[in-house]
């Protein structure tokens, strides 16, 4: 509502809430709007800049209205065409559920609107502070350059051949930090991550106790393929199909790195003996929802992998001002064929931390001359 309020409307246009779709647009539905009639209909969606309504034209479409389509650019692409754009007028269609209340006294609280300047009543140093006190930990620094190994496999490899050790002072509740020694500095390691809303509170945690630099290295699955996995994705952009990146950021289409690290990661990849890709990703919260429809979606905007933490960590950053690069390790097609998810030698370890040793590299040569 928000956005129609600002940018206005396309003339004539019924605007549709998500959440009632396929009540609203099924003819044979009690509920169904009076311009909809038979099957045989066209109807075409149209979204903000044409990734939703993709999904919903082939929801549609499945639905059995074979002429379902939706807008390539979505109201973003009219309106820059200079097509016509009338202000926005609420109406009884557009603004009311089947049974009556309003849309947004039907929606869940996480599409409600947040208060992003708001500071949080519970707060990450706080939360850190008790955890000091509760073990009596020290308040001692955590390593500048900290990965987020989700799947666990660094952290058990360096483990086994005892290369790791564990921080002392890691205060967190919910996590393990380890270190190792690298050529140029030490790294910290946390394993286990998995999943935005976990991913983002180790990163707050890790920023709170002296981190400046986050790598996640995360398995992904591929949706366009870019080469033969495993492989490497340095994610430009992240498909917000999660809830966390909504508590820290406007909703939008994307998550995007922070420009000024894409800048600097443009030829640290030179050196690796190993091509390192830049695309975007999928982030989902629900990785047993991945149907056929949502990767067709997903193929569409132009996603290469999907992973379960980019979107909230960039969305996180980008609010935050911290430095976050995510990365896709493109491991798997979903299990739908044998012989996947095969990372290499050591779970890929030694190329693993040979990505994030050229990103940490860049990175600190750039922070150098600040």
């Amino acid at each position: 509502v928000d956005q129609r309020q600002r940018d206005g409307t396309i003339p004539g246009a019924i605007v549709v809430d998500r959440n009632v779709l396929e009540l609203r647009l099924d003819p044979t539905s009690p509920d169904h709007i009076p311009e909809v009639t038979d099957r045989d209909q066209a109807v075409i969606a149209i979204c903000s800049q044409g990734y939703s309504s993709s999904l919903a034209a082939a929801t549609l479409q499945q639905m059995g209205l074979r002429r379902a389509s939706d807008v390539i650019g979505g109201f973003e692409a009219w309106a820059a065409a200079g097509l016509p754009v009338v202000p926005w007028q609420p109406n009884s269609v557009t603004d009311r559920d089947p049974g009556g209340s309003h849309d947004d006294d039907d929606q869940p609280p996480l599409l409600l609107p947040k208060q992003y300047d708001e500071p949080s009543v519970f707060r990450v140093i706080n939360l850190l502070r008790e955890g000091r006190r509760q073990r009596a930990l020290p308040d001692s620094p955590v390593p500048s350059v900290c990965v987020l190994d989700p799947d666990g496999d660094v952290v058990r490899h360096l483990k086994a051949d005892r290369l790791a050790r564990r921080h002392q002072g890691w205060a967190c509740y919910h996590s393990e930090l380890w270190v190792t020694d690298r050529v140029d500095r030490e790294i910290g390691i946390v394993p286990c991550a998995v999943g935005a809303p976990y991913a983002v509170l180790v990163a707050e945690e890790l920023h709170a106790s002296g981190c400046e630099l986050i790598v996640s290295v995360t398995s992904a699955g591929r949706i366009l393929p870019m080469g033969a996995p495993p492989y490497f994705v340095v994610i430009e952009k992240a498909w917000r199909d999660e809830g966390t990146s909504l508590h820290y950021l406007p909703p939008s289409e994307w998550s995007h790195l922070r420009p000024e690290l894409s800048a600097l990661l443009i030829r640290a990849f030179d050196g690796l003996g190993e091509p390192v890709f830049t695309g975007a990703s999928w982030t989902t919260d629900a990785p047993f929802r991945e149907t056929a429809t949502a990767i067709a979606a997903a193929r569409h905007a132009g996603v290469h992998a999907v992973e379960m933490e980019a979107a909230a960590l960039y969305a996180y950053a980008t609010s935050r001002q911290r430095d976050v690069v995510c990365v896709a390790h493109v491991t798997n097609t979903m299990a739908t064929a044998g012989d996947d998810f095969e990372k290499g030698d050591n779970g890929g370890t030694r190329r693993i931390l040979a990505v994030v040793d050229a990103i940490a590299t860049a990175w600190a040569a750039q922070a150098s001359r600040r």
